[in-house]
Formats: structure tokens, sequence, C-alpha cells
């Protein structure tokens, strides 16, 4: 395919033109490709659904899923079967935080319309079945896009970020069946996409630019793939519309948009050798007799103020007292030795000892419409702990680097 590839806007059947959200039915490479934007948790979204599938009969149908939310749509019952401890573990807990946190809040909106989120795309997909139609999952892996994300954010933003969504799920008040259809105006949403404040303007090119090229590409891939399939219904959220179209006609690096950087070496090496540098210079300047007073004095500044401070904030989530124990403990030394951060410990610990319920996992968007509720959740809570003791920790040594400096 070459960038010269011919792309043209069709005229819309007169039956399209009732549907509540927005639609463009477009030629390229002599196949129709119907795109429906739609709400995830709009019930008439999912009447649309029915309505293309039946009025214009396409030959494939293209959902905005990856095969692990596809997964999870299809099977309900998936907290029954997930350790949260061994997701700490393997230092997978960012994504799952972030995902519950997007289907918690998607959940939210969705209650006031008693629709499930996603509802549309399931829909597309049980017709796609029934009728026996070529299914393609477009979208890119959600962990690689959150992972994409979290390493091209930094750490301002990420506290941001997370406080926003937090800040958003225990917003009081309902969301009318009105404003959910207000999703699906491409008007609205492209005026937000493009006022995304300047330090949030990667996240924003990485959650939406790179997946609508990922998702064109796809849909390259289902037409090289089904030649004699001539008419491709696309099913996506409605603020992925205007830049998959403007994306269909083009080439993509499919490999670089699914490129997850690693550590580096020299980065590892520098984590594992520099506790063992730290403790040696320690170890030198004992030698000296005449600070051994001051050196002492440091040390024990140190160990208390990021001790009690991560301590405190740690203690605000009314965990078991050994987590908080734990956390405090491993303050002092997380600047030394990186393989043991508050925040991991703590999540980890409290895990074990207070493992969440599958109600736990279920109920977490109800829970978080009040503190309270915030505040019972053992899935919230390991949340908490696993970010709070982290900056707390962050707070803890500035607060004694300058007690330091002030007073020895």
């Amino acid at each position: 395919m070459t960038q010269t590839d011919e792309l043209k806007e069709k005229k819309l059947p007169t039956w399209a033109k009732k549907l509540s959200g927005p639609a463009t039915l477009i030629q390229f490479r002599g196949v129709e490709i119907f795109i429906l934007g739609t709400a995830h948790v709009s019930e008439k979204s999912v009447e649309d659904v029915e309505t293309v599938a039946e009025k214009w009969k396409p030959e494939i149908i293209a959902v905005e899923l990856c095969p692990a939310r596809y997964e999870a749509m299809k099977n309900p019952n998936r907290w029954k079967e997930l350790d949260i401890v061994e997701v700490i573990k393997q230092k997978k807990i960012y994504l799952l935080m972030s995902s519950m946190i997007l289907s918690a809040f998607q959940k939210k909106i969705g209650e006031e319309g008693k629709i499930k989120p996603g509802a549309e795309m399931m829909k597309a997909i049980e017709i796609a079945e029934k009728k026996l139609i070529p299914l393609k999952l477009i979208d890119r892996d959600v962990q690689v896009t959150l992972k994409r994300a979290w390493q091209n954010t930094g750490y301002f933003s990420k506290i941001m970020i997370l406080s926003e969504l937090v800040a958003s799920l225990l917003a009081p008040g309902k969301v009318s069946p009105e404003e959910i259809e207000k999703l699906k105006q491409g008007d609205l949403l492209e005026d937000l996409f493009s006022q995304v404040p300047g330090r949030f303007e990667k996240i924003k090119t990485i959650l939406i630019d790179e997946r609508d090229k990922y998702m064109a590409a796809e849909i390259q891939e289902a037409m090289d793939h089904h030649p004699d399939e001539k008419k491709i219904l696309v099913v996506i959220g409605a603020g992925h519309l205007q830049g998959l179209i403007n994306q269909i006609p083009k080439q993509h690096d499919v490999a670089e948009l699914v490129h997850v950087k690693k550590q580096s070496a020299i980065v590892s090496a520098i984590k594992f050798f520099l506790p063992i540098l730290l403790i040696f210079a320690v170890i030198a300047l004992f030698t000296d007799t005449s600070k051994k007073d001051v050196i002492m004095k440091s040390i024990a500044a140190w160990a208390i103020i990021k001790a009690a401070t991560v301590g405190i904030v740690t203690a605000m989530f009314r965990p078991h007292l050994f987590t908080t124990l734990a956390a405090m403990l491993s303050a002092p030394i997380s600047n030394f030795q990186p393989f043991f951060k508050p925040g991991w410990v703590a999540a980890l610990i409290e895990a074990k000892l207070h493992k969440p319920s599958v109600a736990d996992f279920e109920n977490l968007a109800e829970d978080t419409k009040t503190f309270r509720g915030f505040m019972k959740n053992k899935v919230a809570r390991i949340f908490s702990l696993f970010i709070m003791p982290q900056l707390a920790s962050s707070l803890g040594t500035g607060l004694a680097l300058w007690y330091i400096a002030s007073h020895f």
C-alpha cells in the first residue's frame, strides 16, 4: 500500500442518518468501510449496532477491543481467577490499577442507563458469531498501551493523573442519559482533545493517536486477509472516528506502535551497584572519628523522619499493623535498595494479610462513590497503599535532607 491510495467518502444511506452516534461511510481500495462512533455506556449505541448490521449487512465486523479485553468481557467471573499477590509480585499492579479505575469509572457512568460498559461491542460480537461473520479485534493490547503511557509520563504527571481519576470516582451526582449521548458528539470530542494541556499531550498521543494508527493498520490487515469481502463494519468509540479515517489510507509501523522500552543495562547496573557504593561511603565516613557523632545523628534523623512520614500516611488507610510496620522499616533503606520500595512492600503484605474477595473487585465502582466505601474496599485500599507510601517516602526524603542540612 502507498500514500497515494485514494480514500473516498460516500453518502450515508437514508436510514443511517437516524443513528444516535456519528457515522461515516468511506471507500478504500475497493472496500466499503462503515465506521460507527459509539459511547461505551450508551443503550442507543447498542441499538445503532443492531441497525447497521441489519440494514447494511457487513461481511466483516471490526471492534475496538484487544484480545485481553475481549476475553475479560467474555469471562465476567475473571476476578475469581485473579491472584492479586501474584499481580504485585510480577509488577503488573500499575496495569491492573489503571484498568480497574477506568472500568469502575465507565461502570459508574453506565449505571444511570443500566447498561454495561462495552455493551455495544458485545452486541457486535454476538451478531458476528450468530451470523458467522468474520470478527476482527483491532485495538492494541491494553497492557502495551498502559505501559507506553506510563513510561512516557513524568513523575508529577503520574500523580496528577491518578489523583484526577480517583477524584472522578468519588465525585457525587449522577450522569444523565443526555450527558452520556453527548459523548458521541464528534465536535465536542475533537474540541476536548484539541485543548489537552501540554503536559498531557504525550499521553493523549499514546492513548488516542497511536491507537488510531494501530486500528487503521489492523483494518488494512483484515482487508488483505479477506480480499473477497467488500463491506466492513467498524465499531469504535466516537473519539476515535475522525482520527481513524485520517489514518486508514496511510502506512504504519506496527512494530514501533507496540514497542515497550526495556530498562537499559546501564540503568540496571546503577541500581545494583549504587546501594553498595553508598554503604562503602558510609563506612569510609565512620573511619573519621571527628565526624562520627554528626554521622550517627544524621543517619538517625534520616531513618526517623522517613519512617515516621511513611508510617503516618500508611496508617491513614487502616491496614494491618504489620503492613504499616513493614512500610516504615523499608522507607529508610528504599533510597539505597530499590527492591524495597514502601509502596510495593505495603501493597504486597496487605494483599497477603487482607486478600480481596470477588465482591471487592465487583463492587469497586459502587464502593468508591463514598469516602467510607473507598476506605472499606480492599482493592481500593491496596491500590492506595501502593501509591501513597511511595509519595510519602519522597516527601520524607525531602524533609530529612532539609532537617540534616539545617541542623548538622
